[in-house]
């Protein structure tokens, strides 16, 4: 895990975004840092980053 906000290096390249159907996240997959961002909404951090392989595109709930 890693703390932090998704974006904040010039490594990550976010592109693709899914908000939990309850709201109390939001998942974010990185294209160059091969990656996959989940951010709490009430606090606006990043509360995990989860490896995903190559070049993730997009995400799904």
């Amino acid at each position: 895990m890693s703390a932090g906000r998704p974006g904040a290096t010039d490594r990550t390249r976010p592109n693709g975004l899914a908000v939990a159907p309850d709201g109390r996240s939001v998942h974010v997959s990185n294209f160059e840092s091969d990656t996959l961002s989940v951010i709490d909404t009430a606090t606006d951090r990043t509360v995990a980053t989860v490896p995903v392989g190559d070049g993730p595109t997009g995400v799904a709930h």
